[in-house]
């Protein structure tokens, strides 16, 4: 059975600068934001998780996030779907909808082979309410949803997500196994 890795896009001109939210064509990674994408998916690489389903918002940061993930990954030329459902919910009240297309990803995809979803913070909020699951054991009990980093769920144990922690010495991508 697969797993599904739920993963913010990395850090964005909007995150620094407020007034970039304005315009999506304004709102791309920021050079760290690059930074933190290539790292994940150079971690994903180096652990041997693969992918049979991708998909992302539409909106430049998230396509940007997934782009990089796959590039580090040696998978650039894979294709992936956009749910634009899934684009960020700040003051909106497109959150019915997005769940709606969250739960119709999640029969399609039946938990056969893994999936990645490349998304914003107020979305991953509420996927994470939607799975019901216990942030309690998560770093800052969930509270923070890091950019760039895979949230782990298993439908094997679906109380339970985990936050991979790429900086951390027990997932460093440098050190040998």
């Amino acid at each position: 059975m697969g797993k599904l890795y739920l993963i913010r896009h990395g850090e964005s001109i909007g995150n620094v600068w407020e007034e970039a939210y304005r315009n999506d064509a304004c709102n791309f990674l920021s050079p760290y934001g690059v930074q933190q994408a290539q790292l994940c998916g150079a971690y994903l690489k180096r652990r041997g998780i693969t992918f049979d389903h991708v998909i992302s918002s539409n909106l430049t940061r998230a396509r940007q996030t997934t782009s990089h993930i796959l590039h580090e990954m040696e998978d650039w030329q894979r294709a992936w779907g956009i749910v634009p459902e899934f684009n960020e919910l700040v003051g909106s009240t497109r959150v019915t909808e997005c769940l709606e297309a969250f739960k119709a990803m999640l029969l399609s995809w039946n938990g056969t082979g893994n999936l990645m979803c490349v998304t914003h913070y107020h979305v991953m909020e509420q996927f994470f309410k939607a799975l019901d699951v216990d942030l309690s054991t998560l770093y800052g009990n969930g509270k923070i949803i890091y950019n760039a980093v895979p949230y782990r769920w298993d439908p094997a144990d679906p109380k339970k997500i985990e936050m991979l922690d790429l900086f951390s010495p027990r997932y460093n991508i440098h050190q040998k196994e």
